[in-house]
């Protein structure tokens, strides 16, 4: 299911056709697997949680929501040190003028 959903978040990302409907429903989608982690304490692997907190933060910022996308960004971070969103969380925050140190 992770992968599913992963691959439906890459889609959006790349596709600069989807429409605005499209990138919320995959959010819904996201939004609701994430909350199951934190209500549920899932067993999943923290490279495989990293990867998806990633992606929803990269389509939250594609989706306009800077405060969403930055902490989605962060809890990335946090869960996998390699989940490739360093830059993105420190250019964001900067544009929103947030201090994080990572």
């Amino acid at each position: 299911m992770i992968d599913e959903l992963y691959d439906l978040g890459l889609k959006h990302l790349e596709n600069e056709l989807s429409t605005q409907d499209e990138l919320r429903q995959t959010l819904s989608y996201f939004n609701v697997v994430i909350s199951q982690f934190d209500k549920n304490n899932w067993d999943i692997n923290q490279v495989c949680q990293g990867k998806l907190f990633g992606l929803a933060g990269k389509l939250e910022e594609k989706n306009l929501n800077a405060g969403n996308a930055l902490f989605n960004y962060l809890k990335a971070q946090k869960l996998n040190e390699g989940a490739g969103v360093k830059k993105n969380a420190r250019t964001l925050a900067e544009k929103l003028g947030i201090e994080i140190d990572i």
